[in-house]
This record gives structure tokens, sequence and C-alpha cells, in this order.
């Protein structure tokens, strides 16, 4: 053929296989000021994980007159990337909004495969937490990996004295929120086994759930904070049997917990335990003196079998996920099983609301 008919001919195309990027894992480090989560970051930073880490100081609440100045430069919502020597990025952003984080992200893609975000100035993590996670659920490019809470073993164990105080109140929030809690400074109470010990009930009876660990100076081990995968599609009835099974419920007077079971014989209804969950999350929450005697519900997590197979059921706050479970992911016979953590719990009300038990088996 001559080179006219080489012009003619047609190409050959290769197919194009469309692909969504790799969500970006995000961990939430929240505490209280001074419990060690600057040190925890640097510490995290500074480790050999083999991680390009994106962290973000992000200051969500109004701060202290200290705070303000020396983020003045960032009062407007303008960000500042510094890049260290080990290819991880920091950054400081003040926004209460994800989509800011997002845009913020997306100007660096490609440079990190993690996100460590510091909550500065808000005493209550439960929205945050809430809005990566239904962002998620709207193809964002995040995915909440799973949250990190930090006690200073010393200043807890002498707070956790007066249950009546606003600061105490808040400490319990931080702690029913949180999947893996971090005592630090144990060293610094480490003459007193019983007062470490103490603690660590006092935490369970917020939040049976958690794992707990104990360090000193914010040293931790690296599989403590990352890729949890908190928030991912898997069964956890072994997991929540181990946990409340194998120690005295105790409740809060404040914040609490309660466990819920369903026989394995019997299946829900699938609509109507979404209505139900629904009236649990949301009636009356926006009602103050209606709420007065109402549960208020930080933090859910379970499994459940209904006429639509097996499903993982969690929410934070209003905001739920019913997700359907692998078929293999437990024994056909497994029963239903939901943690409640949160205040004003009543075990006879929330087995009715969303079992439709009316009488302990």
């Amino acid at each position: 053929m001559g080179d006219s008919d080489d012009d003619d001919d047609v190409p050959i195309l290769e197919p194009v296989i469309s692909s969504s990027p790799a969500k970006v894992p995000v961990t939430i480090i929240t505490g209280f000021l001074g419990a060690g989560k600057t040190t925890l970051l640097n510490y995290l930073l500074a480790s050999d994980h083999g991680k390009r880490i994106a962290v973000i100081l992000n200051e969500f609440g109004a701060g202290t007159t200290a705070e303000n100045e020396s983020l003045a430069v960032n009062a407007a919502g303008v960000e500042e990337w510094l890049e260290l020597d080990n290819g991880c990025l920091c950054c400081t952003v003040k926004d209460t909004g994800v989509v800011a984080i997002e845009k913020m992200i997306e100007k660096k893609r490609g440079m990190f495969d993690y996100v460590l975000l510091e909550t500065t100035g808000l005493a209550n993590p439960g929205p945050i937490i809430s809005m990566f996670w239904l962002d998620e659920g709207l193809e964002s490019n995040l995915a909440l990996d799973g949250v990190i809470t930090l006690v200073d073993c010393l200043y807890a164990s002498k707070m956790t004295e007066d249950s009546d105080s606003e600061t105490t109140e808040n400490w319990k929030v931080q702690v029913a929120l949180a999947d893996v809690i971090l005592l630090n400074k144990c060293d610094l109470i480490k003459s007193d086994q019983t007062v470490l010990d103490s603690l660590k009930e006092r935490i369970r009876s917020v939040n049976p759930t958690c794992e707990m660990h104990t360090s000193t100076r914010s040293q931790v081990d690296l599989e403590w904070i990352f890729d949890l995968g908190c928030y991912k599609n898997d069964d956890i009835s072994t997991r929540l049997k181990r946990d409340l099974y194998s120690r005295p419920h105790k409740i809060d007077k404040d914040v609490g917990w309660e466990a819920i079971t369903c026989p394995s014989s019997q299946v829900l209804n699938h609509k109507n335990f979404e209505n139900s969950l629904c009236d649990l999350l949301w009636t009356n929450q926006e009602d103050t003196h209606s709420s007065e005697n109402c549960p208020e519900i930080l933090r859910l997590k379970g499994s459940v079998n209904t006429s639509h197979g097996r499903f993982m059921v969690q929410a934070v706050g209003q905001i739920y996920e019913i997700t359907p479970l692998p078929a293999n992911s437990m024994e056909e016979q497994a029963e239903s099983q939901i943690v409640i953590i949160g205040k004003r719990l009543q075990i006879s009300h929330l087995r009715k609301t969303l079992f439709g038990i009316t009488a302990m088996a």
C-alpha cells in the first residue's frame, strides 16, 4: 500500500477502563488541650511507616487568643502547606466544612496517601465525624478510617471525680466517640496501678467497644493509628460479644451504653427497622423540652438480620448507615446485636424501638 492508503486506515482504539481513584483514609485525632495530640503527630511524622501523610490542623472552634494570633494568616480560610523532609505535608485551615478540606487536598492529590486530622478548639468532635462520614457516602475522595482520642491519665483520673462539671461531660463525649483510646502520660501515675485501673474502668463505663492502649509521651505502635477500618462494611458481632460479655455491665450516670440482642430466629422487617432507627435518632432531638427525657444517641454500632439479609448498622449522632454484609461474614445463625452509647438510655425502650421486643429474653 502507498502512503495515501496508510492515511486512510482506521486507527485501532484501545478500550478505556474507567476506575475511581482510591479513597484517601482519614484518621481524626481528638482530645483535650495538653493530652499530647501535637506530640503524637510529631512522633507519627518522624516514624518509619512508609506513608506519605498529610497532617491537617483544623481550628474548628474559636480557639484561645494565642491560637487566633498564631493563625491570623488563615483567618480567611487561606491555607499554608508545609512540605516536610520525609515527604509528608502539614497545613492549617480554619473552616468547619469538609468541602474546604477536600479542595485543599485536591491541590496536592498524588502527593500523599493518608490524612491525619487534628481537631483543635472543638470539645465535641461528633459534627466533624458525621460530616466526613456523610461526605464519603456522597462520592467523596476521602474515607473516614477511625477516631483516636488521647486521654491525659493524670488529669483525667482527677477530672472524672467531678462528674457534674461541663469539662467532664465534654470528656465523656470524646471518649464515647472514640474507636481507639490512647491513655497518654501513663508514666505519671505508674506508681499507683489502682488509679490507672480505675480510669480504664471509667472509660469502659462510657465506651465498651473502643480499643484502649497506654502510652508515654505519645509514643505508640503504628498499628494503633493507621488503617483501622473502623467504618468499613464488616460484621462486628464476634468482637461485640468479646467486648460486652467479658466484663460487668456498668452504666455511667451521664453518658453510658446499653447492648441489646435479638435471637437469630427473629428476622426484622428491613423497612420497619430503618424507620425505627430514624425515630430513635431523630425524634424530639430538636425540641429541647421534649428531648429532656428522650435518649440522645452519640454512637451506635452492630449487626442485624433483616428481611433483606444481614446488615451492619452504624450511627454517629443523627447520621446513620445500614450496609449489607458479605454472605460468609458470619455464621448463618448469628443473632442481631447493637451497642448504643449515649445519654438517658433505657434498655427496655431501646429493645422495643429497634427490635420490637417488649420483655427481656
